[in-house]
């Protein structure tokens, strides 16, 4: 099954579909999967561009230099879970 980019709020999540993009992002928040509803989730195009600050080890950081790819790209990179947040 195809991966690709959503968004919640201010966080980016990789995952399956908008359900799936939930369960994640629920996990990795802590919050209760039934307070939050599929009108909370924006999939984003496979060629919209997403840019992420890698640090020298090519790992996602809050420091390091702005790297640039596609919402396809960086699910085939970084598979199903979280992959950044506006806020940090």
């Amino acid at each position: 099954m195809t991966l690709h980019a959503f968004w919640i709020g201010p966080d980016t999540i990789i995952a399956h579909d908008p359900e799936d993009a939930l369960e994640v992002w629920c996990e990795h928040n802590g919050e209760p999967r039934e307070d939050h509803g599929p009108d909370e989730v924006v999939q984003l195009e496979d060629d919209a561009v997403i840019t992420i600050m890698v640090d020298a080890r090519g790992e996602i950081s809050d420091t390091g230099t702005p790297v640039k790819r596609t919402s396809a790209e960086w699910a085939a990179r970084e598979n199903r879970g979280f992959l950044c947040s506006e806020e940090y």
